[in-house]
């Protein structure tokens, strides 16, 4: 809310310090086209005081206007404008300087320039001083928008830095805890009675010192008959050697 109304006063300013300047715009042109005999110079010594007049005016606004601007490159812009139109308003002043000087001369229009120029001299003064000001509030706007853009990049870093290193001790975590499932799963394995190879071998080694039985023996192919007679597993007879 307090940004919004802020903004509508600088919009508000800005208008101001625009319609300022165009009416100093118009009071140049009135004096342009009086300046061109000599016959108006009473005329033209009264819209000379006006625009010394209007010229403050325009300075207060520019100044008001350039407190309530918080975008850098606007005051930028702000600045060169009121540069741009000071110049041009002392420019004129030595022209109308140069335009009364005259050796017919009397006092009072002495008194009217001494007092013209030292309004102008005076607001050029206080201008400058004030636009060094301005410039000065500028740059500090700027040296703080840099540290806070800064900032706001180192702290994106640091968050990205620390959920790296939360993402690496998970994963530290995940392969530790793989490593102890596959040691409890083996000893779970030697638990249940799973023969290990020394088991095996010893079993091996047992089965083949066992004694065999009869019916593993190969039957003799002759039977002894009383003597040296035998019977030829095929049913001849022989006689043995």
């Amino acid at each position: 809310m307090e940004e919004t109304e802020t903004t509508m006063d600088f919009v508000d300013s800005k208008r101001k310090r625009s319609t300022q300047k165009a009416l100093m715009t118009k009071l140049y042109n009135e004096l342009e086209k009086n300046m061109i005999s000599r016959d108006n110079i009473d005329h033209v010594k009264v819209l000379f005081q006006k625009l010394c007049e209007r010229f403050e005016q325009f300075k207060n606004a520019h100044l008001q206007c350039l407190d309530l601007c918080s975008v850098p490159d606007v005051a930028e812009n702000l600045e060169l404008t009121y540069e741009y139109c000071l110049q041009n308003f002392v420019e004129f002043r030595e022209r109308f300087s140069q335009w009364t000087a005259t050796d017919e001369k009397t006092p009072e229009e002495d008194d009217a320039c001494s007092v013209a120029s030292r309004i102008s001299s005076a607001s050029s003064g206080s201008a400058i001083s004030e636009l060094r000001k301005a410039k000065a509030k500028r740059l500090v706007l700027e040296h703080k928008l840099k540290k806070m853009k800064e900032r706001h990049e180192f702290e994106l870093a640091s968050k990205e830095l620390k959920l790296k290193k939360q993402m690496f001790d998970t994963q530290c975590e995940l392969e530790e805890a793989a490593l102890e499932e596959s040691v409890w799963r083996e000893a779970d394995c030697d638990k249940s009675g799973t023969k290990t190879d020394d088991e095996d071998r010893a079993a091996i080694n047992l089965s083949s010192l066992a004694p065999r039985s009869a019916t593993e023996y190969p039957g003799p192919d002759v039977h002894a008959d009383g003597g040296r007679a035998g019977v030829l597993s095929t049913g001849s007879v022989g006689v043995s050697d």
